[in-house]
C-alpha cells in the first residue's frame, strides 16, 4: 500500500501539486475569513516565497540566528513572518509575553499540527543527532543512562550492524533529501498532512519509532519490576542504578514519567575551553579541589564554576532555535514594552485570534543585545556567579531554567533537564580534570554548524560534524 501511494506521489507533476496545494489554500482561506477575531496585524519582513514565505530561513536550513537577529533589529520584539500561501505567523520575543504564552503551554497554546506530526514521525527528539564516532556516546548513554546495551559497538555477530544504528545512519539533512521530500517538508507548515505521506524522510522517520518502541517497552517494564523487588527487600538483587532508575523514583511523585533525551553540549564546551584556556584552568583548580571524582551532590549543587559554563554553555547555543505554538482560542497578550502595528497604532498587548501560529526563537533571547547587554557574544561564565548583581533586568525577567529558555518554560518545562544537565557536566568534569585542550589550528579556528535534527558543530572543509581537538592527558 506505501509503495502504492509513494508511485503515485513521485508520479505528480509539478503543476499538479500546485493546483492541489492553491485549492486546500482557498478553502482554509474562506474558513478563516469567517472568524469574528483577527490577530493584531504587524509589520514584518515580506517574503521570498509565495509557495514556502519565510521558513527555509526559520527551519535551521541556514544558520536561523542571523535572519532572527536582522529582523528583530528592523521590526522589533514582535513582528509577522509570512510561511507560505498568504499565511502570516507571528515571531515573538517579548520576555513578558513569552511568559505569558509558555504560561498557558497546555490549553490555550499547543504545538501546531506540524509539529506533532513530525516528532510523532520521528518519535523523539535528539537521539538522531547520534551518527559516526557518535556511536560510542550511545553506547555509553544506553547502558549508564537506560540499563541497556543498544549494540552501537558491536553485535553477537560482527559482520551484522545492529538495526537500529541502520536506521540511525540512513537518516539524511534536509540538504541531501530527495527533491519530493525537501519540497513536503518546507510546505508542512501550511499543509501538514504532507507529513503523513510516505516520503524517503518520512518512512526513515517511522523506521526509527518501530525500532526504538521495543527498547522503550522492555526498559519500563524492567525497571518498574525492579524497583517492585527494591520496595520489598533491597537486597534481592533488583536494585537498578541506571538514570531512568533513579529518574523513575524522583519522578514517580508526579504520577508518571516524562522525559526527552539529554541534548549533546559537550562538543560546544570544548570548544569554548579550547579557545578560552583561562576559563579552561579555573575550571580545572575547582575540580581538581575536589581530590577525586565528584559525587552528584557537587555536580548538582557544589561547583559554582562548572554551573557557570554549562549556564554559558546553554544560553550561547541553544538546542532548540525556533519553538512553534498555535492557539486553541483568541487571547490577549501582553507586552513588556509597546509596539507600533502595521498601520502606526501604537499598542501594549496583542489579540491573537484562534488557530494563530506562533514562533519564540530561543536562540534569540538568548542571544540578544538588548537582554544580555553588549558583551552578550563573549563567553563569560562569570556572568553566572551572582547572576542578581550581574544581569540586566530583562535577563533576570526571564522565567525559564536559571534566566534562559533552553529548557523552554511553563507547564510542558523539560522534566529531562536534570539528566541532560547531569550528564553533560559529570562528563565535562571528568575530561577538564584529566586532558587540555587546544583547537587544531590555535583560537581562530573556523567552526561551522552542521544541520541534522539538532545542530551540532563542525570544523570548517568537515564533512560531518566533526571538531578533532587537541587533547593531552594531565600527568
Amino acid at each position: 500500500m506505501t509503495s502504492s501511494i509513494l508511485s503515485i506521489i513521485q508520479a505528480l507533476r509539478g503543476s499538479d501539486i500546485v493546483a492541489i496545494l492553491l485549492f486546500i489554500f482557498v478553502v482554509r482561506l474562506i474558513k478563516n475569513s469567517r472568524s469574528r477575531v483577527h490577530t493584531t496585524k504587524l509589520q514584518g519582513p515580506p517574503g521570498d516565497n509565495f509557495f514556502v514565505g519565510l521558513f527555509p530561513a526559520i527551519s535551521g536550513v541556514n544558520e536561523p540566528l542571523k535572519a532572527f537577529e536582522k529582523w528583530a533589529k528592523q521590526y522589533g520584539t514582535v513582528f509577522s513572518v509570512p510561511m507560505g500561501f498568504g499565511r502570516q505567523d507571528v515571531m515573538i520575543w517579548d520576555i513578558k509575553a513569552v511568559a505569558h504564552i509558555l504560561a498557558q503551554d497546555t490549553f490555550v497554546y499547543e504545538q501546531p499540527n506540524f509539529t506533532r506530526v513530525l516528532l510523532d514521525n520521528m518519535a523523539g527528539r535528539g537521539i538522531f543527532s547520534v551518527e559516526n564516532d557518535d556511536h560510542l556516546r550511545l553506547e555509553n548513554l544506553g547502558i549508564s543512562g537506560f540499563g541497556h546495551h543498544f549494540g552501537a559497538l558491536s553485535s553477537p555477530d560482527t559482520n551484522i550492524k545492529p538495526k537500529i544504528m541502520e536506521v540511525f545512519e540512513s537518516f539524511e539533512s534536509p540538504q541531501k533529501s530527495r527533491l519530493i521530500s525537501r519540497v513536503f517538508f518546507f510546505l508542512g507548515p501550511m499543509f501538514p498532512i504532507l507529513l503523513n505521506l510516505p516520503t524517503q524522510n518520512t518512512l526513515i522517520m517511522r523506521n526509527i519509532k518501530y525500532s526504538m518502541k521495543k527498547i522503550a517497552d522492555d526498559l519500563l517494564e524492567r525497571t518498574k519490576r525492579e524497583m517492585m523487588m527494591d520496595a520489598g527487600d533491597e537486597k534481592a538483587g533488583g536494585s537498578d542504578k541506571s538514570i531512568i532508575g533513579l529518574l523513575i523514583k524522583a519522578e514517580s511523585s508526579l504520577g508518571g514519567l516524562t522525559m526527552t533525551p539529554g541534548e549533546v553540549l559537550a562538543q560546544w564546551a570544548l570548544i569554548k575551553l579550547s579557545r578560552h584556556s583561562e576559563v579552561q584552568e579555573k575550571l580545572r583548580e575547582e575540580l581538581n579541589q575536589l581530590g577525586g571524582d565528584p559525587t552528584w551532590e557537587q555536580i548538582t549543587l557544589g561547583l559554582p564554576y562548572l554551573d557557570a559554563v554549562t549556564q554559558e554553555v546553554l544560553r550561547m547555543h541553544t538546542p532548540v532555535d525556533n519553538l512553534l505554538r498555535e492557539t486553541q482560542q483568541d487571547d490577549v497578550v501582553p507586552l513588556s514594552k509597546p509596539i507600533h502595528t502595521s498601520t502606526g497604532e501604537l499598542v501594549s498587548e496583542l489579540v491573537i485570534a484562534k488557530g494563530q501560529g506562533l514562533h519564540i526563537p530561543l536562540v534569540l533571547i538568548n542571544n540578544s543585545k538588548e537582554i544580555w547587554g553588549p558583551d552578550f557574544k563573549e563567553f563569560k561564565p562569570e556572568r553566572w556567579l551572582d547572576p542578581d548583581t550581574t544581569l540586566m533586568s530583562d535577563a533576570k525577567a526571564i522565567q525559564g531554567h536559571h534566566h534562559i529558555m533552553s529548557f523552554s518554560d511553563g507547564p510542558k518545562f523539560c522534566l529531562g533537564r536534570h539528566f541532560a544537565l547531569a550528564n553533560f557536566k559529570t562528563s565535562l568534569a571528568n575530561l577538564v580534570r584529566r586532558y587540555t585542550f587546544e583547537m587544531p589550528n590555535g583560537k581562530d579556528t573556523v567552526i561551522e554548524r552542521h544541520l541534522c535534527i539538532i545542530p551540532r558543530p563542525k570544523l570548517a572543509g568537515e564533512k560531518g560534524p566533526n571538531v578533532p581537538l587537541r587533547a593531552q592527558r594531565i600527568d
